[in-house]
């Protein structure tokens, strides 16, 4: 983390961390901090640019746990299910259309 001249805080990356933001397309991240006396808190976001692209771990397999295959497994059927009938899972029209 760094400061700007203005007083701003910015974030930058260094190794791993800056070569995954690369593949992400991510141009920068957006950082807010605040305090009070006894608190402090920090948000701090990747903004990606429009040639980016998502890249998942090349052990992402290996990472996942049985629970975390499971859920996978399920997502997976009702994309199926969705893009084989056009609607929700659930066979009723979108509402949010």
């Amino acid at each position: 983390m760094e400061r700007l001249p203005t007083g701003q805080p910015a974030i930058r990356l260094h190794g791993r961390a800056a070569e995954r933001a690369q593949q992400l397309g991510m141009e920068r991240v957006a950082v807010s901090i605040s305090h009070e006396a006894d608190y402090a808190v920090a948000i701090a976001f990747g903004v990606r640019t429009a040639t980016g692209r998502y890249v998942f771990p090349l052990d992402i397999e290996q990472r996942l746990d049985d629970r975390e295959r499971r859920l996978l497994a399920r997502m997976e059927r009702l994309r199926a299910l969705l893009d084989a009938g056009g609607g929700t899972p659930g066979g009723g029209e979108d509402s949010r259309d």
